[in-house]
């Protein structure tokens, strides 16, 4: 599964960076807030990371597992 980080300032701002480079078919991860680093603290600024998964895995079953069963024909009446 390839993941990414991203960070900005707003959720918005986040979705926004994400559909831009990614496109709709995104599937976000989690989120959580977080502070960046400052010098000695000074200048950390309160900032959003958003995680996100561009890979899909395909929910098909293992061959062999799923089986096809089809109906016998309805009986016709003969008279």
């Amino acid at each position: 599964m390839n993941v990414k980080r991203y960070r900005a300032a707003t959720m918005r701002d986040a979705l926004e960076q994400i559909k831009g480079e990614l496109g709709d078919e995104a599937l976000v991860l989690g989120s959580k807030e977080i502070r960046s680093k400052g010098f000695f603290g000074l200048g950390a600024k309160n900032l959003v990371e958003v995680r996100v998964s561009t890979e899909f895995a395909t929910a098909t079953p293992p061959p062999g597992t799923v089986r096809s069963y089809t109906l016998p024909a309805a009986p016709t009446s003969q008279v």
